[in-house]
């Protein structure tokens, strides 16, 4: 990660890979434990989601473009 330039994290909740967001949300950069490392803190109310399986999507931006995307399952069982 570079020390200078706006890092900027938006996360989302979709129902497949190619599916549209269904929330979305913004969050605040700190510090990490590294000088080169930033940490991305935020999240949304799933509770209006149905049970069921999801992906939430981390998109990691550097002045405004695109340069990573983490994913991880989201599992709602109620």
């Amino acid at each position: 990660m570079p020390k200078t330039g706006a890092v900027t994290v938006t996360l989302d909740v979709v129902p497949s890979p190619q599916g549209q967001p269904l929330a979305t949300a913004d969050t605040t950069i700190g510090r990490g434990s590294a000088e080169d490392a930033r940490t991305a803190l935020g999240g949304f109310n799933v509770g209006d989601l149905p049970p069921g399986d999801y992906l939430m999507r981390a998109i990691v931006s550097l002045d405004g473009t695109p340069v990573g995307m983490a994913t991880r399952t989201l599992r709602k069982a109620r």
